[in-house]
């Protein structure tokens, strides 16, 4: 049941990740089950009603981990972590185990792709956005938006947009999730 429950909010993110990305809307969706309902933004909030519309429906309704329903993405592909390539974002140098992966190359006709990634890890996730706010800044990038479970943020150099999402864990082991959306632009 607390897997279907995970899934089913990682999709969703997935959904919201993808559009709020390439929409280049400033907000916030927490994929985390305690805060599933938390969207805010601070413009193009008829794209986020539509957004949040979707997410209110029985999870039978939201097919697990596609694309939004449009032409901007092609097929997905499972992500193992030796293909990870996130040029510019930090490795985080705590206890971060590899969870799931899937990448997407966009239609934009340059070769751009999405990588979505989760990690589970061992410190809270407190410490971990705290370390990532500090990281992301010595490389580059400008934060657009944060609050206390979400970073989003564009590189000042590659035009890259990363969007990160922190959440705490019911695991033995780990304390905290991690999950990165990391849409790498070609030019």
């Amino acid at each position: 049941m607390r897997h279907s429950s995970i899934n089913q909010h990682r999709t969703a993110s997935l959904t919201v990740s993808l559009s709020l990305i390439l929409a280049t809307a400033l907000g916030q969706y927490n994929y985390c089950a305690a805060q599933q309902s938390n969207i805010s933004t601070t413009g193009n909030r008829e794209k986020l009603k539509t957004v949040k519309e979707m997410l209110n429906q029985p999870a039978t309704r939201i097919p697990a981990r596609t694309p939004p329903a449009n032409d901007l993405f092609g097929k997905p592909q499972v992500l193992p972590p030796e293909k990870i390539s996130f040029d510019d974002i930090p490795k985080y140098p705590g206890g971060a185990k590899y969870s799931s992966g899937m990448s997407y190359e966009t239609n934009d006709g340059k070769g751009s792709t999405l990588q979505l990634v989760t990690y589970s890890v061992t410190e809270p996730k407190s410490q971990v956005k705290d370390w990532y706010m500090n990281a992301l800044r010595m490389y580059g990038w400008n934060i657009t938006f944060q609050s206390d479970t979400v970073i989003n943020a564009t590189n000042s150099k590659s035009g890259n947009i990363c969007n990160m999402q922190f959440c705490d864990s019911r695991g033995a082991k780990e304390r905290s999730t991690l999950q990165i959306d990391y849409h790498k632009v070609s030019k």
